[in-house]
């Protein structure tokens, strides 16, 4: 950038620079070696200050060379008046100055700043504005698109939007250039895709900010209800990821397992005093809590001493060393084939595989009383979050979703909003199951909360839930080990049988008034 600088001579006299007139420093901020400072006489009475760069896109730039609200001043210019006399204060007026300068922009080369200059050579910086949003309510990763209208955006800058990885601690940065999420960039209209990947997190509630790359930044309270597992597909579009289940694997249903001897032998848990009845009672109230809220059936299957298990198909609550930073982790598994874009436009893959891997280095506090102790993470929240997980939802900047739980508080509802997504979710993965997704399931038909208890073998209790004989039937059942107690009640919870024994077989004959 050069800058020639008119001075009065009848304070300075001529060749200011030759004659020691006149000194320049750096920034105290830009101490560094991105620019050189250089002074020479132009003319007699016109000094030319040089502030020099090759126009290198350094690799480390920090923030203060971008263009934003606040301006930092890259030099500080000193003059030694010789004779002041009675001619007044010496005001900025009293010089004139004119120069040239480039910048680098987003495709990171150098441009002159007079491409941009408005007619007469003047350069303009104007204040971005935001008259409207159009959207509502907003989704991240349903190809969702947020529209801002406006003044002033340009036609290039960045936005930046909360990340809701981290409740909004961090940003995504979002280049105008890039078309996966820019639909559109104009001067008075910016069009975006509420993704749940950009870049690998996703967009969160708060102030999404426009920073145009020339004139002054604007933002707005913008917030994204729920965020969705999609895949970027190579039609330059982001798609659903579907949790059709797959009756090839036996899931009709979300069958889930759980590690029972990984967690009945955790040193950490006995430690704790918290026994396997404890985490089954709160992981099966969890996923009944999900199901009544919802409408997607869960059953209780058993046990599943593979855990974590990429290729089973089978949803299991384990325990594991996380190493203390994190409270739970639910990786998912996607199917390898994509549907094919043409016949459905949202969907793209389904749920393969997912397992909920709590952390043995927790103080945990394991109790269906919703009093959490002080100073302890309540397992039956970080279920409710870690279950969301496995349906998929990603992190929001509130509720239930909420990237963290925590110690002493209590998070055991399901928010709607994460609801409506849920909603989303199954909408379009019923849509597309005679599609793309054809030969799989997506099980709704529940009545409150009707799972079924099998193999609980801590407390060895067996529940047989209602099933209708003809009367004067003969029924025989047969267990793995002794009882020592039968009770069967009828479909109005009367006692319709008892028995206090030690046997593995029991038989039975049904009567006119007992429908079991």
């Amino acid at each position: 950038m050069s800058i020639k600088v008119r001075y009065p001579k009848r304070n300075l006299g001529d060749y200011i620079v030759n004659n020691v007139k006149i000194e320049a420093q750096k920034s105290t901020i830009l101490l560094d070696n991105i620019y050189e400072l250089n002074l020479s006489d132009f003319t007699d009475t016109i000094v030319d200050i040089k502030i020099h760069s090759d126009c290198i896109f350094p690799s480390t730039r920090s923030t203060y060379y971008e263009l934003d609200t606040i301006f930092e001043n890259l030099i500080a210019v000193t003059l030694k008046v010789s004779n002041w006399g009675l001619l007044g204060d010496l005001t900025i007026e009293d010089f004139q100055l004119e120069g040239t300068a480039k910048y680098i922009n987003e495709t990171e080369d150098c441009q002159e700043f007079d491409d941009l200059c408005v007619e007469n050579g003047s350069f303009q910086l104007g204040f971005c504005d935001i008259f409207q949003t159009i959207t509502a309510h907003f989704g991240a990763g349903i190809q969702q698109e947020i529209t801002f209208k406006g003044l002033n955006y340009g036609f290039s800058g960045k936005i930046e939007i909360p990340n809701a990885d981290d409740g909004g601690a961090s940003s995504i940065t979002i280049n105008s250039n890039d078309t996966r999420w820019i639909k559109l960039w104009s001067d008075t209209e910016i069009k975006v895709l509420i993704s749940s990947i950009a870049p690998d997190h996703p967009m969160g509630s708060g102030k999404w900010k426009i920073k145009p790359i020339i004139n002054s930044g604007c933002e707005k309270d913008i917030e994204i209800d729920y965020a969705i597992s999609n895949t970027f597909s190579a039609s330059n579009t982001e798609r659903m990821n579907s949790i059709a289940t797959s009756p090839f694997a036996g899931n009709d249903k979300f069958k889930w397992y759980i590690d029972k001897t990984a967690i009945e032998t955790n040193s950490f848990l006995i430690s704790q005093g918290i026994s396997y009845t404890d985490v089954f009672n709160v992981c099966y109230q969890a996923f009944c809590d999900w199901e009544q809220a919802c409408g997607l059936e869960f059953s209780f299957e058993g046990e599943n001493v593979n855990g974590n298990n990429a290729t089973d198909q089978k949803y299991t609550v384990t325990i594991g060393d996380l190493g203390g930073s994190i409270l739970a982790n639910t990786p998912t598994r996607l199917s390898i084939t994509s549907c094919d874009p043409s016949n459905n436009a949202y969907i793209d893959r389904r749920l393969f595989d997912s397992d909920i891997i709590i952390d043995e280095n927790q103080p945990w506090y394991v109790s269906l009383n919703p009093t959490v102790q002080s100073a302890k993470f309540d397992l039956y929240s970080v279920m409710i979050h870690e279950i969301g997980h496995l349906l998929l939802m990603k992190h929001a900047n509130q509720g239930t979703m909420f990237f963290m739980t925590p110690s002493g508080s209590n998070v055991r509802s399901i928010d709607s909003k994460l609801l409506n997504g849920i909603e989303v979710q199954k909408n379009r993965t019923l849509n597309a199951i005679g599609d793309c997704l054809a030969g799989f399931a997506l099980n709704t038909s529940v009545a409150g909360c009707t799972t079924s208890t099998k193999d609980d073998l801590n407390i060895n209790e067996n529940r047989i839930y209602p099933n209708l004989f003809y009367s004067g039937a003969i029924i025989q059942i047969n267990f793995e080990k002794e009882f020592e107690e039968i009770e069967i009640y009828d479909l109005k919870s009367r006692l319709v049988y008892q028995s206090k024994t030690k046997s593995r077989t029991l038989f039975l004959m049904t009567c006119k008034q007992a429908s079991i």
